[in-house]
């Protein structure tokens, strides 16, 4: 299958290795003249996506509020699916990419619509530990039936996350929580850790030049 172009959903928020994953593939890929639509879901950060764009992807602001996500099924939740729809069909990418948190908690509408649509491969990039997902922050009065509640988020991830054709997990820890407790395909997940854009450490005679010079050092001197 040759890609010609992708459409990545991010959850834009702290500047991390999360988000320079995505200008790093953004970067690389405009080099194969693949087309990139990166698409910035519910935060807005102007850091990241002059980054994107200067990397050459075409960036779209949406509102796709978490909270309605998180019950896409209630009126609200309709509307924004349809919207997302639109979106998949404007863009009419090979393939999809979620990235940061990878499974359905963020992204269950995307992953709903292109199930819907029927459209190209979904591929998921987990960069957190996935125990994560189903921990609430610590309150002071807990809510009834929390464990109850754990064990229904499990089912609803198994039931979206189905629809990843391939699932990159960062770390090991990662990889292996989703195939005992969620029940993940072997196959379907991949352990590749998040690389380096060896271009930011290239050698500069000029830059070394430039540097000595500031510090009075001559060529020589250690």
């Amino acid at each position: 299958m040759k890609v010609k172009s992708l459409l990545i959903f991010v959850e834009a928020g702290v500047y991390g290795g999360a988000e320079l994953y995505v200008i790093n593939l953004v970067k690389y890929a405009t080099k194969n003249d693949i087309r990139i639509t990166v698409c910035f879901c519910h935060h807005d950060m102007p850091q990241y996506e002059s980054a994107l764009t200067k990397a050459g992807a075409n960036v779209i602001k949406v509102d796709f509020p978490l909270a309605y996500q998180r019950n896409p099924f209630s009126i609200k939740g309709f509307k924004i699916l349809k919207a997302v729809m639109a979106l998949i069909k404007r863009c009419n990418p090979d393939v999809i990419v979620l990235n940061k948190c990878a499974t359905w908690m963020e992204f269950r509408l995307v992953i709903l619509a292109s199930m819907l649509l029927r459209t190209g491969k979904i591929i998921g990039v987990e960069h957190h530990h996935p125990e994560g997902w189903e921990v609430y922050a610590p309150r002071r009065y807990p809510p009834k039936n929390l464990h109850v509640r754990q064990e229904i988020d499990k089912v609803l991830c198994y039931f979206f996350s189905r629809r990843h054709d391939v699932l990159i997990c960062m770390n090991k820890v990662a990889k292996n929580t989703l195939i005992e407790e969620y029940f993940y395909p072997k196959q379907k997940l991949h352990h590749v850790y998040n690389g380096t854009d060896i271009e930011h450490y290239s050698f500069s005679r000029h830059d070394r030049k430039h540097c000595r010079n500031k510090i009075n050092k001559s060529d020589n001197d250690f």
